[in-house]
C-alpha cells in the first residue's frame, strides 16, 4: 500500500457529493485515500458517508499511526452524540487489522464541533481520539489547518492516569501474549494465575480477557472476591452463588440451588449441579476469581475465610470437581495482589 499522499485510482469519487469532494482532495495532500465505505443510515433522516485514508510517512510520524483511519462526514449543522455511533457501523464493514480504531476524523457542518467534541471526550475519557474538522476549514488557502487541528485534539493519553479499569480495547496495549496464554491454558484444561501490584492493570486485563475469550468462543465468569456479597458468604453459600452465576451466564433456566451444609453433601451436590449446567450448555467455562486474597487464609476480608475452615473446604470441593472426569470442564484463573493462598502447604498439591 502506498504511503505517499494521493488518491487510490480505484477510489470512486462519484459516490460523494461535490461538497464532500473538496475535503477529500485536501486530505489527499497529507493522506493516501484508500477506499470508500458504504453510507450508514442511523435513522430515517440521518445518513453518513465516510472513507478510509492511510497516513503519509510524515503524517504517520506525527500521529504514530500506520494503519488506515476512518474519516466521517456529518452534514448537519448541529452535532449530536449519536453521530459517533456511525463510526461503529463503518468499522463493521472493515473487519480487518488494517483499520485503526483508536483515532478517527469527523468532518462536520457544526461550527462549534471542536468544543463539542472536547466536552464529549472529557465526559467519556475512554472514547477514541476524535479529530474534528469543519467543512469551512477546507476553504483555507494553506494546509496548516489540518496539522493545527491534529495538534489541538490529538492528545497523547496518559494510560496510567485512568482512575478506573479500562473497559474498552482502544487503549489496552502490550498484553496480547498474556491473554492468549490464559485462554490456551483454559482450552487445554489447565488453571492460571495473574498477580501484580495494585493499579498495575489487573482488572483492565480481566476485561480484555473477557473480550478476547468471547472472540475465541470461550465462556468466562468473573467472581469479584472483594465484594461483600462474595467474601461475607460461607464456603457452601459461595459455591451456590457460583452455580447460580454460571447458569445465568450460560442463559440456563433459573433453578433453586441448595447444596446443603455437610461437607460431603456440599461436594456431591456441587458436582451434580455443575455437571448439569455445563452439559446442558455444552461448553467449558473459565471461572475468574478477582481479588483472590479476599477469600484466602490470613489475607481474607472476612474472619471465616481468614482463619476458619472455609478456605480449605471451598478449595477441596473446587479441586475435587476440577479433577473429576467430565466431558465439559471448569477451569480457574486466579487474579490478585497476593499469591499467599498457593504458598500454603495445604494448597500446594
Amino acid at each position: 500500500m502506498p504511503t505517499h499522499p494521493g488518491v487510490n485510482p480505484l477510489f470512486d469519487m462519484k459516490h460523494f457529493p461535490l461538497a464532500e469532494r473538496q475535503p477529500i482532495m485536501r486530505l489527499a495532500q497529507q493522506f493516501y485515500i484508500t477506499r470508500a465505505a458504504r453510507p450508514v443510515q442511523m435513522s430515517s433522516n440521518s445518513s453518513y458517508r465516510s472513507f478510509l485514508m492511510r497516513p503519509s510517512d510524515g503524517m504517520s510520524a506525527v500521529l504514530n499511526v500506520e494503519r488506515e483511519i476512518v474519516a466521517l462526514f456529518a452534514n448537519y449543522e448541529t452535532f449530536e452524540a449519536r453521530t459517533l455511533n456511525a463510526f461503529d457501523k463503518v468499522y463493521e464493514q472493515f473487519d480487518d487489522i488494517r483499520v485503526d480504531r483508536s483515532l478517527r476524523f469527523l468532518i462536520s457542518l457544526d461550527q462549534n464541533i471542536e468544543n463539542t467534541i472536547r466536552h464529549y471526550l472529557a465526559q467519556n475519557p475512554e472514547y477514541p481520539v476524535v479529530v474534528p474538522l469543519r467543512f469551512s476549514d477546507f476553504r483555507s488557502p494553506n494546509d496548516d489547518f489540518i496539522f493545527n487541528a491534529i495538534r489541538r485534539n490529538y492528545l497523547i493519553r496518559d494510560l496510567f492516569g485512568y482512575q478506573s479499569p479500562l473497559k474498552q480495547e482502544y487503549y489496552f496495549f502490550g498484553r496480547a501474549q498474556l491473554l492468549e496464554g490464559v485462554i490456551d491454558l483454559h482450552k487445554s484444561g489447565q488453571n492460571s494465575g495473574l498477580f501484580g501490584l495494585r493499579k498495575s492493570g489487573k482488572t483492565s486485563t480481566i476485561y480484555a480477557l473477557q473480550r478476547r475469550a468471547k472472540k475465541s468462543e470461550c465462556r468466562t465468569v468473573v467472581i469479584d472476591c472483594q465484594d461483600p456479597a462474595v467474601h461475607a458468604r460461607r464456603y457452601a453459600s459461595l459455591l451456590e452463588l457460583i452455580v447460580v452465576t454460571i447458569r445465568k451466564q450460560l442463559n440456563l433456566k433459573d433453578i433453586e440451588v441448595d447444596i446443603g451444609q455437610n461437607p460431603a453433601q456440599v461436594s456431591q451436590n456441587f458436582r451434580m449441579l455443575m455437571n448439569d449446567a455445563l452439559s446442558t450448555a455444552g461448553c467449558d467455562v473459565l471461572l475468574i476469581f478477582d481479588e483472590i486474597e479476599n477469600i484466602s487464609p490470613k489475607t481474607a476480608a472476612s474472619p471465616h475465610w481468614r482463619s476458619g475452615d472455609d478456605t480449605l473446604l471451598f478449595w477441596q470441593t473446587a479441586r475435587s470437581y476440577f479433577q473429576s472426569s467430565t466431558k465439559h470442564r471448569l477451569t480457574f484463573c486466579f487474579v490478585g495482589t497476593n499469591p499467599h493462598l498457593f504458598k500454603r502447604q495445604n494448597f500446594a498439591t
